[in-house]
């Protein structure tokens, strides 16, 4: 037992006071002459020994009942578990998951009408003077402050359904940032099914912060969900036929027979695949997409399926471009005629300039940037090469004839390359790997005995200078080679393309290889963004442009950063949103598809012993409570609040009073 107010014990000083009357008699006595008084002796020692008794307990009694009054003025409480002393609660704060998850059924229907539920009974068992603080999965600049209990009311009956999904980790983060200024004890609720949110990050918490979690059991409910797309090459070309794949999974335990799956493109149902997928498994699907003119597609993959219907439609968005910019930087023009003859089509847009010529403005944003056999790499050549890669840009460096060493280090200094010596050897390239990505689509086999080019001199690369050995001579040296450098690729060839030196400019392989190098290159736009995305990549990071959802009126206006876009949690609803220049625009400049977490498509929340387990895996003393029946809110005040005892002293002194009373009737017969 510990006081709430130890100040008042002070007032036992003055316990002192029946003491000094009791012990002490002021009455003045009268003298009594009588002639014989042996006989009143003998009455006044009788009497006297019952006045002591009667003064005696008389006076314990009042010393009780004042002691009693005085630490029931005091607030003596027993602290809830095992605290050193009582600290008075101050704050209550209560978490409501309001994920997807808690769209499914249970025992009183969909789990978060039972999560607001508890908590009204929850708050109904504290004083309407309680400070209370609720907290969904929103996390927003409103859910920082506390509430009185009819505001709290009001809040829960606010509550609804929202797309973001919380893991315990940033439940209790957030909870931790709003401490309680006054100090004190805060009971802290989690009601929640806790489906897919016991992360492996530990959150560490003030040993005045109590928990009782509350988890919510639904039923197991069988899925479908449309989980992503992708492209073969990141890149999407008018006249181009590009394969889209899409995956389907199906959460429930039994399987799904010939299911229709309808893709949407532009509003035109383009194809309508048909699927069987096995139970607690999933299957990937494709459809083949050809644009017959540039500009921004946007789609949709749809499947029919209930009672979870969040991930039943995937947006996608594909940015369709007419044609590829290729670039060229050249120490002699025969040598660059070759690529100029390669990208002449329709399908590119070719530049090239002399090495000492370079107009770098016209270089920039190249889908493939090539330097042929230059021989002075300078720091501006550097600075342009490093920015193409790391927009996302590919990069072919040709090494020339003669590579001086201030020239060796310039590369090694911007690409990390270890160049060695001209190697004079002729070779013929004798090693080929087929799954590089260059080579996609090339070869309908592998083939030992294809026809590889040659070469009659080359230069050596060190093998951690590069990655990927596409193409390489019998000793594993390379003759292709390439690196991941920020988002892009580099490429390497290690022999200048003249005839006297190899015969790989009019090798079969030297067409798809560099078409190859030209198609795949650009930063690999996501063609959809999950809904929690605060950062998208765009090149049209401008003040004044706006974010429109298609269909509807919702616009906003989103941050600029210098590489993208900033969406500051405005985006609450999939669909795919349309990028303008200003509000006034009806042409979109770009597009971007918004899509809710797949993360709770599979209801398979953990159980209690998972839970727990959990808690005191993090050290976390928590109350876990199953048993939500008709009594349970007052069961987890009692469990989780101090045990007051000022009552039972009050009742003590009165008792006491009482007692007092009849002994003076006693006494007095």
């Amino acid at each position: 037992m510990v006081f709430s107010s130890p100040s008042i014990l002070w007032a036992l000083g003055l316990l002192s006071i029946p003491i000094i009357i009791h012990l002490f008699q002021f009455r003045r006595y009268k003298k009594l002459y009588f002639s014989d008084v042996s006989l009143l002796k003998e009455i006044k020692a009788k009497s006297q020994t019952k006045n002591e008794l009667k003064h005696l307990l008389i006076l314990l009694s009042r010393l009780l009942i004042l002691t009693a009054i005085i630490f029931a003025f005091a607030r003596p409480i027993i602290p809830f578990g095992d605290q050193s002393k009582a600290v008075e609660t101050q704050l209550v704060r209560i978490y409501i998951d309001n994920s997807f998850s808690m769209q499914a059924e249970g025992t009183q229907g969909a789990l978060l009408n039972e999560a607001t539920q508890l908590a009204y009974e929850l708050s109904s068992e504290y004083s309407e003077n309680m400070r209370f603080q609720l907290i969904t999965n929103a996390f927003s600049a409103g859910e920082k402050r506390s509430l009185g209990f009819q505001d709290l009311l009001t809040r829960i009956d606010e509550v609804k359904i929202e797309p973001q999904h919380r893991s315990i980790s940033e439940v209790l983060r957030f909870m931790m940032q709003n401490t309680n200024e006054k100090g004190g004890i805060t009971h802290n609720f989690l009601i929640s099914d806790f489906n897919s949110m016991l992360d492996s990050t530990a959150i560490s918490v003030d040993s005045n912060e109590r928990f009782t979690v509350l988890p919510l059991v639904g039923s197991k409910t069988p899925n479908l969900s449309i989980d992503s797309v992708w492209l073969d090459v990141p890149l999407t070309q008018v006249g181009l036929e590009q394969t889209v794949h899409f995956r389907v999974t199906n959460h429930g335990e039994q399987a799904v027979i010939d299911k229709k799956i309808d893709v949407i493109i532009n509003d035109e149902l383009v194809a309508s695949p048909i699927i069987t997928i096995e139970e607690n498994t999933y299957i990937d699907s494709s459809f083949y997409f050809l644009a017959t003119k540039k500009g921004i597609f946007s789609g949709r993959i749809e499947v029919e399926d209930s009672p979870i219907e969040f991930d039943n439609s995937l947006y996608f968005s594909l940015d369709v471009t007419q044609k590829l910019k290729v670039a060229a930087i050249y120490s002699e023009l025969k040598e660059s005629l070759t690529f100029e003859r390669l990208f002449s089509s329709d399908r590119f847009s070719f530049t090239s300039f002399d090495q000492g010529s370079v107009i770098q403005d016209s270089l920039i944003r190249s889908n493939l940037l090539i330097f042929n056999s230059v021989t002075n790499f300078s720091s501006g050549f550097s600075a342009l090469a490093l920015d193409q890669l790391k927009n996302g840009n590919n990069v072919l460096l040709v090494l020339p004839e003669k590579l001086d060493e201030s020239a060796k280090k310039s590369l090694s200094n911007t690409f990390g390359l270890a160049i060695g010596n001209l190697d004079t050897t002729s070779l013929n390239v004798n090693q080929i790997e087929y799954n590089n990505p260059l080579l996609s689509n090339v070869f309908e086999q592998q083939d030992k005995n294809i026809n590889l080019p040659f070469v009659s001199s080359h230069y050596n690369l060190e093998r951690n200078s590069f990655s990927d050995n596409i193409l390489s001579f019998p000793n594993g040296s390379p003759f292709l080679a390439s690196k991941t450098i920020e988002s892009g690729k580099l490429y390497i060839i290690t022999v200048p393309l003249k005839e006297t030196q190899t015969n790989f400019q009019n090798h079969a392989l030297f067409v798809p290889v560099l078409i190859n190098m030209a198609t795949t290159s650009g930063r690999s736009k996501p063609l959809e963004y999950p809904i929690e995305t605060e950062r998208i990549y765009s090149r049209h990071n401008k003040e004044g442009v706006v974010l429109k959802r298609e269909k509807d009126s919702i616009v906003f206006y989103p941050g600029i950063t210098y590489d993208g876009l900033l969406l500051n949690g405005q985006v609450t609803t999939a669909g795919v949103y349309s990028l303008y220049s200003s509000q006034q625009e009806e042409t979109p400049i770009q597009s971007f598809s918004i899509n809710y977490s797949r993360s709770e498509s599979s209801i398979a929340p953990p159980s209690a012993a998972e839970i727990q387990k959990y808690f005191e895996g993090r050290q976390m003393d928590v109350a876990l409570f199953q048993n939500l029946d008709s009594e349970f809110a007052g069961s987890i005040s009692q469990a989780n609040m101090n045990t007051e005892l000022w009552p039972l002293f009050i009742l003590f002194a009165a008792l006491i009073l009482i007692l007092e009373t009849i002994l003076l009737k006693i006494f007095t017969r």
